[in-house]
């Protein structure tokens, strides 16, 4: 129960009814008979999607969030590796350079300032450790999109779903005093 108050009169409530739960799996409607989905389990899919990114979304039966997965990890990896090899080429040529102050050759217009190809190396070497980290985020985003759609999976969201508004009087628990307010109440069903 939520409440929120201001003076003696009470600004709303909510509630919540029980739910419901069929424990069949089959659904009659309209007499019809329909196969009702098993629920997935949420560790399940979390660590599915941790093994491999979208197979949680696979179990999930969410096929349409594969090439979003997919999508940004191949981006981010493509440029991460990118970044990497130009780091590990630009912290070769400063290597060269320092040693034996020569500037290897594809270096050359860094001839007057030697010191550009520390910069660029710099540069490439944040520009990957950042896009290890978004990677690492977008894993970790997948798993927890993964196990949260398995979590919801077994919540109707068919036009069953009810919210009822009445008047309602309360004791304010503190003052023991009556206090005046909206009740809300929710109803809902969950599938199984």
């Amino acid at each position: 129960m939520i409440a929120l108050q201001t003076g003696n009169f009470l600004w709303g409530q909510v509630t919540v009814d029980t739910a419901k739960v069929n424990t069949d799996s089959t659904e009659v409607k309209n007499n019809k008979v329909k196969k009702v989905r098993k629920p997935t389990v949420p560790w399940k899919a979390a660590l599915m999607s941790g093994i491999l990114p979208g197979l949680g979304q696979i179990y999930n039966r969410k096929y349409w969030k594969l090439p979003i997965v997919w999508g940004a990890l191949g981006v981010t990896g493509y440029f991460l590796v990118d970044q990497h090899v130009k780091y590990i080429s630009y912290r070769d040529a400063y290597r060269s350079y320092a040693l034996d102050s020569i500037i290897p050759p594809g270096f050359q217009q860094y001839q007057l300032n030697p010191n550009g190809i520390k910069s660029e190396r710099d540069n490439y070497e944040r520009s990957r450790n950042i896009l290890t980290i978004v990677a690492a985020a977008l894993w970790v985003l997948n798993i927890v999109d993964a196990s949260v759609d398995a979590h919801l999976s077994s919540f109707d969201v068919s036009p069953d779903l009810s919210m009822r508004i009445q008047p309602a009087t309360f004791t304010v628990g503190y003052t023991s005093q009556p206090a005046f307010g909206l009740s809300l109440t929710f109803a809902f069903h969950q599938k199984k």
